[in-house]
């Protein structure tokens, strides 16, 4: 037994002689994990790699690709990371939705040659788009570059540009075209109209069908990879089916972008089970109406490029802040303009749906309800909002406190705290102002506040922060009239367009800041009412600039309390903006500069300011 562990290792959870490379053992469970006849050929069981208990193929093929690349020529990040484990995956259909420069093309080609590589002559990977030329640019190229790099890692096959196709070395005799090859990577030009009609009855005759018993049982596999798929005839998808017979392995890949939800291909075959409504602009994987088809989606302000410090220096091959800028300029900073949506966001700008601030989809999606793990284990930050009421018959009197600093992932973090409810006595004989201004002075010094960081609504009084200033003895608070008009900030990283063209008034760009926050990966434990209230809350359809729904319409329509948990959220979240200068989506570590001092063991500015005004704070309940 001995001797025979010296001959074999595992890999994978498959047992293989220890001479076999890991790629290669990595490459057999991906290319063959779903092709039961070939795992009941090699050791008697008709089963699947994962029922085998092998690794899965999506995760086989990360590891294969991190083994046969150098990250100079083709980088395990996110996006690809994503792309190759869902091509990877046990779906017959996969349509991959992106914007230009998200690296569909290049991860497709390293999927293919990894399909084709292992056993090239019985699989037939077909490469499908408009024209010679834009295979040549796109899908065909990147597989011709990988390839290259492949070849000096003994994979087979031979590259002919004339013929579009990558093939084995004895397929090749003098005046032979590429419609005598059955089994390679072959490239097929689909124009519209005669071109469509002879590119689809190419492709009817070609099969990979394996023999029982043969010494290929189970390997007949063909992959069809659609590249500008909106763009595709239908009969081009009609003959592509024809292919499945006789098959072990059959899929069919997606690539492209969407425009509208019907009149083309992609829009077709990449309709969501329960319809285009059903998803929206948090959505990056659904299933789609056809049996075993799924959609995987990438937002371009969520390209690593953008959500990764230094990450446009890091990834300079994807879509990128100044890429978004420059498509913006384009459409004069119209984040609706369905160039943008199809561009940048990978949306089609005709789904229909209700405008609401920030979905229930969203919020899970963004990991708005976890909590933050901050760098050091303590935030730098806490601001203060207030929403507050004058009688007990109608709104509640709200405080909401966030904590803001450097989360562990590198992201900054805003992370919402559980509201506070200010007591209101009307048959009290003091003021109601003095009841609610005593309770405020009281949560900042158990907080260590200070009020420059406390804002609050005085669109009914502006005596509430008055008396503040007096019984405390400190200056500058933010005074917020929700009525007001937009401010002149950026309404994100990516435009100059200013909020004061965006949004109507001051609670609209308010409540989108918050939205903004949560999109970008900076928002934390919202829970409870405010959580509610942003999934609910609609925009009022039809204007522009765009303007939130009244107070009045979301209670009427609801038939639910005021969103005053929502409101005191905006407040604090405006104060954090305009004392700190932050934007949404900044991808730097530390947007405060760095004489702030965010670990731990280090006092924050927070306190240093508290210390200052109050001495030691007290513990109030």
């Amino acid at each position: 037994m001995s001797n025979l562990n010296l001959k074999y290792k595992t890999v994978g959870g498959l047992v293989v002689p220890v001479a076999m490379p890991d790629y290669q053992a990595y490459n057999i469970i991906f290319r063959f994990g779903w092709s039961p006849r070939y795992w009941m050929r090699e050791i008697g069981e008709r089963k699947t790699a994962p029922e085998l208990g092998l690794m899965h193929p999506s995760d086989a093929i990360i590891h294969w690709a991190r083994h046969m690349f150098d990250r100079r020529d083709f980088e395990i990040q996110a996006w690809s990371e994503r792309m190759l484990s869902a091509f990877a995956d046990e779906h017959a259909e996969v349509c991959c939705i992106g914007p230009a420069s998200s690296g569909k093309s290049e991860a497709l080609g390293v999927y293919l040659l990894g399909m084709w590589g292992i056993a090239p002559t019985t699989t037939t990977c077909i490469l499908i788009s408009t024209t010679i030329p834009q295979l040549r640019r796109r899908s065909f190229g990147a597989c011709a570059k990988y390839h290259a790099l492949l070849k000096k890692r003994g994979y087979p096959g031979l590259y002919s540009r004339q013929f579009t196709m990558i093939c084995q070395e004895d397929e090749f005799r003098d005046g032979v075209g590429s419609t005598d090859i059955k089994a390679g990577i072959l490239g097929i030009a689909a124009e519209g109209g005669k071109g469509s009609d002879e590119a689809a009855s190419r492709m009817g005759g070609i099969h990979q069908s394996t023999t029982a018993g043969s010494a290929t049982e189970g390997e007949g596999a063909v992959i069809v990879g659609v590249d500008e798929c909106q763009a595709i005839p239908e009969n081009i998808f009609r003959a592509s089916v024809n292919l499945k017979s006789g098959a072990d392995y059959f899929k069919i890949l997606d690539l492209g972008n969407i425009f509208h939800t019907s009149g083309n291909s992609l829009a077709d075959r990449g309709e969501p089970r329960n319809g285009w409504a059903s998803i929206d602009m948090s959505s990056e994987r659904w299933d789609n109406v056809r049996e075993n088809s799924i959609s995987i989606r990438f937002d371009g302000t969520r390209s690593p490029a953008v959500t990764e410090p230094g990450g446009e220096d890091k990834y300079p091959y994807l879509i990128g802040p100044t890429h978004i800028r420059n498509i913006l300029n384009e459409v004069k900073g119209n984040q609706s303009d369905p160039l943008f949506l199809a561009m940048v966001r990978a949306w089609p700008s005709d789904v229909e749906s209700t405008a609401i601030v920030l979905s229930a989809a969203s919020q899970s999606k963004f990991k708005c309800r976890e909590p933050a793990v901050w760098h050091g284990g303590e935030p730098s930050e806490k601001f203060l909002g207030i929403d507050p009421a004058w009688t007990t018959g109608g709104d509640n009197a709200v405080a909401q406190i966030i904590h803001t600093g450097l989360m562990e992932d590198g992201m900054y973090g805003v992370e919402v705290q559980p509201p506070v409810y200010l007591k209101i006595d009307v048959q009290a004989q003091t003021p109601v102002q003095y009841q609610l201004s005593l309770q405020i002075e009281a949560l900042m010094k158990q907080e260590r506040i200070p009020l420059k960081h406390v804002g609050a609504d005085e669109t009914a009084s502006q005596r509430l922060l008055d008396i503040v200033v007096m019984e405390t003895g400190q200056q500058d608070p933010v005074r917020v009239s929700f009525s007001a008009r937009a401010t002149d900030r950026p309404v994100s990283v990516f435009s100059d367009q200013k909020a004061n063209q965006r949004y109507a008034n001051l609670v609209t760009e308010m409540w989108f800041q918050v939205e903004q926050l949560a999109s970008y990966g900076h928002l934390r434990g919202l829970k409870g009412p405010a959580s509610v209230q942003f999934a609910t809350r609609q925009i009022v359809p039809d204007k522009r600039p765009q303007r939130l729904e009244k107070k009045s319409d979301y209670k009427a329509r609801l038939r639910a309390g005021s969103p005053d948990e929502g409101d005191a959220l905006a407040i604090a979240a405006y104060v954090m903006f305009l004392r700190t200068g932050f934007i949404p989506g900044s991808s730097v570590h530390n947007p405060y500069g760095a004489s702030v001092r965010l670990h731990k063991h280090n006092t924050s500015v927070t306190a240093d300011y508290a210390e200052s005004e109050y001495g030691d704070a007290e513990t109030f309940d």
